[in-house]
């Protein structure tokens, strides 16, 4: 079925100053059930709509940057809605905005809504982006899109911010119909929404410029938004299922449609497993290209050990089997043509590439396989891990940092074990005032550094092969964490009720724990401050004898009570007697940590040292500080709970900002899913490729009565089918979810009326709002009447 424009539904112009809110923008006139709505809400304050609109699916939310009263400044906002039509939805939706005083609040405010018939209702929107520019430019470029699905529509919408008069629009293509063309009727905003007004080919690229009349003045945003068409009767579809097989729609209407693949071969993605079995850094030598011989599922891994963000992370895996029928994979083969290369730890990688990109999926070593030697079942099972089990083995030692964030340090350490991938690694939050290893493992040293972050902190590998490390304040930054990147739905079983549509649907098992064992009301840490001894102190001696022969060097490894910063090479006469025609040269391997050698050399003779002794200044505790935090409600109900990871380097600060992190998020429960999506069409078959470790996404089950925002903490991935001459993949994904919290309704603000000393929250009691919690260098969440106090 083709897409056609329906209508577009009058624009909504408003003063919140004046109207007030809610605000009721109309739906297009004749929409119907079935049709696909878009809801486009522009605003010039530092706020738009303050409540989702029951029943629609936010895509994004853009700004061309913060509002300012001096000098005046007013950056357009963009919030973009979408959902199909129940065929009871009335004629107008309701809008809810914050009366705050401008530019937190009390917006002006230009809305509408358009309808297109003929998309596919279960994924209408099968690609989108935007772009944004804070400059005057009037000609702005939308962002390119390629399109994927035959008869796709192009939508786009322009919004700029400028004084009286409003200026008018005109796009680069001239058979693009203009469908909106408007201001808000208080000479500041203006945007206009043409469609391309035709289906466009698969792969198209879509190029457009549009143009305004005058300067934007205060910024311009830009989105593209391909709509997808729905299935033609009798179109052969893929089945969702795991069978491989191809399904032909009986009826003259497709009640569901699993996407549009393109079944003649050309465009379907391509998965490529690569072993280096000769480790020459390549995967293109003779065998390296295993493929083919892959039978059955291959298995991928990655992310925490289980759904909570709680958890630690877990060493990424990945498994497969594959035909050993040639006797290719057997060792003991001579004639194989990876005889002598068959062996545990050579590198790994697997990647899918579709549409001119490359997603990888595994990037590791091979840990293990076996060969089965049965003539009725000539295969071999590989398990692989991913490069962090390196970090296992390695060990670490380093001498004492001085007042370095958790970030740093994992760089150090990442250095230390000879780490050569790259690397994303947050700041952190947590600054630790003194650190050290001693022949630490370093995975443990980074898991130390991530408990003295604290929830929601994580590291792990990324399926490239990038050693990722998030601080606990990264869902507060991050736009994946912020916006929502997919909706998830699924009605409950009732065949009288019409089926949940709008954004992805997930295929069973759903998995779903209440999260009543995970409460926890009590967090409680025994922090040590050390301090520095002010003067040389001996903090290693020893009353043996050491005889050494001319040319003979002995290392000494000494290590004290407590860690030492200072420390000076052995003196003769003061640290050490020294007896014998020869002399001592002495050296000392660092000068502060918890450990150091101190090497002994016979020079021109043999020598007997005694007494010998290490002056350095000591790292001594001072106090142990007691920080404990409980949440008396909660233990009231449940009993006391309590928090049973420790925070090693974390100060007093920084641990009790720990206990309320972990206090907030778990005195009450936390449901838990196990979500899974298969390919079912190009739409679902991204999102099972780029979902990630704290992206956020929403998830509607109306058998449990879910309809929330949830965190993505495990990824596994299992392919069943891949590279079928055409037929599209069988790949599915299981996202293990914690949903989100509860943002605090009020947070304490300093200069705005409401939210002050006696009214604002302070406490954390709920969770940080991610629009309005405080950040220094962001122009609107820096200041002191926008940014809201975070735990």
């Amino acid at each position: 079925m083709a897409i056609a424009f329906r209508s577009a539904g009058a624009r909504t112009k408003a003063d919140v100053t004046l109207s007030g809110s809610p605000v009721s923008v109309a739906l297009p006139a004749g929409h119907v059930s079935g049709d696909v709505l878009l809801l486009f809400v522009l605003t010039d304050a530092n706020t738009n709509v303050t409540f989702e609109p029951a029943g629609w699916t936010r895509l994004f939310y853009i700004t061309a940057g913060s509002s300012v009263s001096t000098p005046y400044t007013a950056r357009p906002r963009l919030k973009v809605f979408y959902r199909v039509d129940t065929g009871s939805l009335g004629s107008s939706v309701n809008l809810e905005f914050s009366t705050a005083s401008w530019p937190a609040g009390d917006p002006y405010v230009l809305a509408f809504t358009a309808a297109y018939s003929g998309a596919d209702t279960t994924g209408p929107v099968e690609t989108w982006a935007w772009r944004t520019d804070a400059g005057s430019t009037a000609a702005q470029a939308h962002p390119q899109l390629t399109t994927t699905t035959a008869g796709d529509w192009l939508v786009t919408y322009r919004a700029v911010s400028a004084d009286s008069p409003s200026p008018t629009f005109t796009s680069s293509v001239g058979t693009d119909a203009e469908r909106v063309d408007d201001s808000d009727g208080f000479g500041e905003l203006a945007a206009a929404l043409y469609d391309s007004s035709a289906a466009l080919a698969a792969g198209a690229q879509t190029v457009r410029t549009t143009t305004a009349s005058r300067a934007a003045l205060y910024g311009s945003l830009m989105v593209s938004i391909a709509l997808k068409p729905s299935a033609a009767a009798g179109a052969a579809t893929p089945s969702p299922s795991d069978a491989s097989v191809v399904a032909v729609a009986p009826s003259p209407t497709v009640a569901a449609q699993n996407g549009p693949w393109d079944l003649c071969g050309e465009g379907l993605p391509h998965y490529s497993v690569a072993v280096d079995w000769e480790g020459d850094g390549t995967f293109t030598g003779t065998g390296d290209d295993v493929t083919g011989d892959i039978t059955g599922d291959m298995t991928v891994t990655y992310g925490r050990d289980q759904a909570r963000q709680l958890s630690p992370a877990a060493i990424g895996s990945a498994a497969f089997s594959v035909v050993n029928a040639n006797r290719d994979y057997s060792p003991e083969n001579t004639t194989s043509p990876l005889y002598g290369d068959l062996g545990p730890a050579r590198r790994a990688r697997a990647v899918v590439e579709w549409g001119g990109r490359t997603y990888p999926l595994f990037w590791g070593r091979i840990d293990d396989f076996t060969v089965k030697a049965d003539r009725s079942d000539r295969s071999a099972d590989f398990t692989l891990l991913d490069e962090t089990s390196l970090l296992q083995g390695a060990k670490v030692t380093a001498g004492v940092q001085q007042s370095m964030r958790t970030g740093a340090l994992v760089h150090l350490v990442l250095d230390l074990a000879g780490w050569t991938g790259p690397r994303d690694i947050d700041p952190g939050a947590t600054v630790v005032r003194y650190w050290w290893a001693d022949n630490t493992e370093a995975l443990a040293a980074i898991k130390d550094l991530v408990l003295s972050e604290g929830p929601p902190a994580v590291a792990y590998q990324a399926p490239d092969g990038t050693f990722v490390f998030r601080d606990r304040h990264h869902r507060l930054l991050r736009a994946r964490s912020l916006e929502s990147q997919g909706t998830f739905s699924a009605g409950a079983l009732d065949c009288a009720a019409p089926a949940v549509t709008g954004g992805y649907s997930y295929t069973p098992p759903f998995t779903y724990a209440h999260g009543w064992r995970d409460v926890i009301n009590v967090a409680t840490f025994d922090v040590e401050e050390r301090v520095l001894s002010a003067v040389l102190e001996t903090v290693w001696s020893s009353q043996d004898t050491y005889n050494l022969s001319i040319g003979e060097s002995l290392p000494l490894t000494v290590s004290g009570s407590d860690p030492f910063l200072n420390a000076i090479t052995p003196v003769a006469g003061t640290d050490y007697q020294v007896t014998g025609p020869g002399t001592v040269r002495v050296t000392l391997s660092r000068t502060s940590g918890a450990s150091t050698t101190i090497t002994l050399a016979a020079v021109g003779g043999s020598v007997t040292v005694s007494a010998l002794q290490l002056r350095a200044r000591p790292l001594v505790v001072e106090r142990t500080v007691h920080v404990s935090r409980r949440d008396a409600a909660s233990a009231a109900v449940h009993g006391e709970r309590n928090y049973p990871e420790s925070a090693p380097w974390a100060g007093a600060s920084d641990a009790a900002a720990i206990a309320a992190m972990v206090l907030l998020q778990y005195a009450q429960r936390r449901p838990t899913v196990d979500l899974r999506v298969v390919t079912q069409d190009p739409a679902h078959f991204l999102q099972v490729l780029q979902r990630t470790v704290s992206d956020r996404i929403r998830i509607r089950n109306d058998e449990t009565g879910l309809d929330d925002d949830f965190y993505v903490e495990r990824i596994s991935h299992t392919v069943r089918r891949r590279n079928a001459p055409g037929r599209p993949p069988v790949h599915a994904v299981v996202l293990g979810c914690e949903k989100d919290l509860t943002e605090a309704a009020n947070p304490f603000r300093f200069d705005v009326r409401g939210a002050g000393f006696d009214q604002g929250t302070w406490d954390p009691v709920v969770a940080d709002n991610v629009d309005s919690v405080f950040v220094f260098d962001d122009p609107v969440r820096g200041r002191f009447d926008a940014g809201a106090f975070g735990t």
